[in-house]
């Protein structure tokens, strides 16, 4: 499903790349017009500083929980490793993404800055997100950040039922 090629197998044409960089300390991440053009962000915000979770928040909930591990991975000093995830962009589409970043740190070895790239993936093209899915999925993670186990369990068979197992 993923694939780290920047290279389409039709017309080995280069997938755009993004570049971003997580100013750890004040938690806001800066981007390029690539990067604010595959998040659909406008150019201006992105370049002026997002807080770190309205990216996190694009993130597919089933996506999130192994995401959020690797970046702290990288932060605690592991080396840099592709990442594959799914967002979910303004305009409803999922998009496959792969990134790769690294962690700067100060004199004490405290993390900084967190840098790197992000591909679109090509061989997985953007698909509409069905909004009843959607809508399970926003109410889903209200009823995790509400501590309501029932409701979630329910929410997460709903998923399932429509196709979509969340964890």
């Amino acid at each position: 499903m993923h694939t780290t090629s920047l290279f389409s197998s039709q017309d080995d044409v280069p997938s755009p790349v993004g570049f971003f960089t997580w100013d750890v300390p004040r938690n806001l991440v800066f981007g390029d017009s690539v990067f604010a053009q595959i998040y659909e962000i406008a150019p201006e915000e992105i370049a002026e500083g997002i807080c770190v979770e309205r990216i996190l928040e694009l993130v597919l909930l089933e996506d999130r929980g192994q995401l959020a591990e690797q970046i702290h991975a990288v932060l605690l000093g592991n080396e840099p490793a592709p990442l594959h995830y799914r967002i979910r962009s303004a305009s409803t589409t999922i998009k496959s993404l792969t990134s790769i970043g690294t962690c700067f740190r100060d004199a004490e070895g405290v993390p900084s800055y967190y840098s790197g790239a992000i591909i679109l993936n090509i061989d997985s093209k953007d698909q509409v997100h069905d909004p009843l899915m959607l809508y399970i999925e926003t109410a889903l993670e209200i009823a995790r950040d509400q501590g309501r186990e029932l409701t979630s369990r329910h929410l997460s068979s709903a998923l399932g039922s429509l196709g979509r197992y969340s964890k």
